[in-house]
């Protein structure tokens, strides 16, 4: 990778995780353009916080976790990434029943994505008759980024969308990418 960077080509990650997670592997990966962070819905310098998109969900991403949890999917709790923060460190982590009981309030912030989990793999894979049950219409898409978790993330947030703005920005002409998981199939 250093290599490839000091003969001017420009490399980066993408991951769904916040940008202070990927700060942590600075030394070991250090990208020389835009970061693509939570699946493309925040893309910034993680050297100077310039940001260079930064995209939130919608009072739908709610509905689609209304109709997860109201299917009977083995899911039990959902972590919602709020936009403001770059930590998980805070507490937006939920059961089923306290979502619902906070639901209306938690519907007046903005959020970038949301994860559900399930208790183990086993429910994981059942519940992916739930994902393939047609729940991922509309403007977002249901992934996986592990055996036990389902994402929620808007399709222009998604990390397609992200390589893609990194591109344009950047004036590439060439893009190359590589993942290791569902959430990655997009790009």
């Amino acid at each position: 990778i250093h290599d490839f960077q000091e003969n001017g080509g420009l490399f980066t990650v993408c991951s769904g995780r916040y940008p202070d997670f990927l700060r942590r592997y600075a030394e070991q990966v250090h990208p020389n353009t835009y970061a693509i962070t939570l699946n493309g819905a925040l893309i910034l310098n993680l050297d100077t916080n310039e940001v260079l998109y930064e995209g939130f969900s919608d009072e739908e991403m709610f509905d689609r976790i209304d109709e997860i949890f109201a299917a009977s999917a083995p899911y039990r709790t959902v972590n919602l990434y709020p936009g403001g923060t770059s930590d998980i460190s805070e507490n937006n982590h939920y059961t089923k029943d306290e979502f619902f009981a906070k639901e209306e309030i938690l519907r007046q912030r903005r959020y970038y994505k949301a994860l559900l989990f399930t208790p183990d793999e086993e429910e994981g894979k059942r519940a992916l008759a739930i994902r393939n049950a047609g729940l991922h219409s509309g403007n977002y898409e249901l992934v996986r980024s592990w055996d036990r978790s389902l994402e929620i993330v808007r399709r222009c947030n998604n990390k397609a969308a992200g390589t893609h703005r990194v591109k344009e920005a950047t004036g590439a002409r060439h893009l190359v990418t590589v993942g290791d998981y569902e959430n990655d199939i997009s790009m």
